[in-house]
């Protein structure tokens, strides 16, 4: 029996002697992973309020620390004091913000900046106003004199036994500006009380599948004559401001684009 309690006396002792040494190597390691990143690590900051285009000044400047998980490479530290004294901020700061180095710049790279917008906006309005006389004066020649001819009838509505008629949906979303697919249209019966000469008989479905849709259509809506024009030879209204302004949209897209290649110094043909 005293030797069982010897021996379990040992064991208990060796064990307790093991896990102190475990402990002994784990709890320092679990609290230097808990203080990563929070070591404090100075950085400069501002003693007062200061207003973009001010010089900095020496006592302008205060050294404050920060958990180092928060200083990125952007804070200006305190060994790069000499570095920023004497030179304007380009943004309004308060007392405290952090310095970083994006709060300042050439003031020669400022006024270059202003210079590229201010041409570049000039450029792109005269860009959209050519390109849109352009199209006007394409869609007038195009257009030609009115038609000396009466157009083609325009098929009869065929009302049945019940009242109704065939007229053409529209089974799906057609944005302004679009062809219409056959796939967008399909032949619905409609009341004698709701048909106007407006709308577009079944029985003429085939001849508007491909025509341009001078207005954005939803699923369900009755096609009508005023929605559409021959995108060959376009004649409406609608269609000659949709013409106009895409082709301003397109000339203006360009010709911002060219300005600000020319003022990064950087082509982007194929992109």
């Amino acid at each position: 029996m005293r030797s069982f309690l010897l021996g379990a006396l040992i064991g208990l002792v060796v064990s307790f002697t093991v896990i102190g040494l475990l402990a002994a190597g784990t709890i320092p390691k679990r609290m230097r992973d808990a203080r990563y990143g929070w070591d404090l690590k100075p950085t400069l900051t501002l003693a007062r309020d200061v207003a973009a285009g001010e010089v900095l000044k020496d006592e302008d400047l205060a050294e404050v620390a920060f958990p180092e998980q928060f200083v990125s490479e952007s804070f200006i530290l305190p060994a790069d004091r000499r570095a920023v004294v004497g030179k304007p901020l380009t943004l309004d700061m308060v007392k405290g913000d952090v310095l970083a180095w994006s709060m300042f710049a050439q003031q020669e790279s400022q006024e270059q900046v202003r210079a590229c917008i201010a041409n570049g906006r000039a450029a792109f309005k005269e860009a959209g106003e050519r390109a849109r006389d352009a199209a006007i004066q394409a869609f007038t020649q195009r257009s030609g004199p009115p038609p000396t001819s009466p157009p083609p009838p325009v098929p009869a509505f065929k009302f049945d036994a019940k009242g109704l008629t065939p007229v053409v949906v529209l089974t799906q979303e057609v944005a302004e500006g679009d062809r219409i697919p056959a796939s967008a249209l399909e032949s619905r019966k409609m009341p004698r009380a709701l048909v106007t000469p407006s709308l577009v008989p079944g029985d003429a479905l085939e001849s508007v599948v491909g025509a341009l849709a001078v207005v954005g259509m939803q699923p369900g809506d009755v096609l009508r004559w005023q929605f559409l024009d021959d995108p060959d030879q376009p004649r409406s209204t609608g269609a000659c401001v949709m013409q106009a302004g895409a082709e301003g949209d397109k000339e203006r897209s360009a010709a911002a684009r060219a300005k600000a290649e020319a003022f990064f110094g950087v082509a982007t043909e194929g992109h």
